[in-house]
């Protein structure tokens, strides 16, 4: 399924049309020897994969990210075809594809932009009551007691970030301000805009 979804990317079901021996439209079934891979038993695999997902998700945080590292955070939405998935009601679409039924997906990576761990919402909530299952998730899951989240200004609001450090002790953010909070620094004379103008850049290259 890894590799059918690297080659030609396209539903869950495709592969099993692809491996089966009356419809098969590649060689791949007999290069990996998994000729006539039904819908079920691909679905038993996702199933198994779902199972170890705990377990996966702790070793890449083991090898990718540290104490007090830096966790980035954002979200997506995918739209689905059919009418019967509980985690698949209509919402704000991320893809553009409007009105249709979809669903949520967390990502949590480290600053090179290694995935570490996902997580599936239902696809009618906004952003920011994602934010503390995810948290949850890494604290537990991840074994991150000391951590600073990197979110764009959707997904850590200020009432978010208020709601959650608290409870949630050693939390560092990094985010965006928003309009109002912009306009009151400007206000205030707390924030220069001519720093902001274009000037002359500087670019500075790590050593490989």
């Amino acid at each position: 399924m890894l590799v059918a979804r690297l080659l030609a990317p396209q539903s869950q079901l495709a592969p099993a049309r692809g491996l089966g021996p009356d419809t098969a439209s590649t060689r791949l079934g007999a290069v990996l020897h998994v000729e006539a891979a039904d819908a079920d038993a691909l679905d038993s695999a996702l199933d198994g994969l779902l199972r170890r997902q705990p377990r996966s998700e702790a070793a890449l945080a083991a090898r990718h990210l540290a104490e007090g590292t830096l966790v980035l955070g954002d979200l997506t939405s995918t739209s689905c075809a059919g009418r019967t998935c509980p985690l698949a009601p209509c919402g704000p679409s991320r893809d553009g594809h409007k009105g249709q039924v979809q669903m949520v997906v967390g990502l949590g990576w480290n600053a090179a932009g290694c995935p570490v761990a996902v997580e599936v919402f239902p696809g009618n909530p906004g952003d920011p009551p994602t934010l503390a299952p995810q948290l949850q998730t890494w604290r537990r899951q991840l074994h991150l007691q000391r951590m600073g989240l990197v979110g764009d200004r959707g997904l850590l609001t200020d009432a978010r970030r208020r709601a959650e450090r608290h409870p949630v002790p050693g939390l560092a953010w990094v985010s965006a301000l928003r309009r109002p909070a912009i306009q009151a620094l400007v206000k205030a004379g707390a924030l220069d805009l001519t720093r902001l103008a274009a000037t002359d850049g500087l670019e500075r290259t790590a050593p490989t």
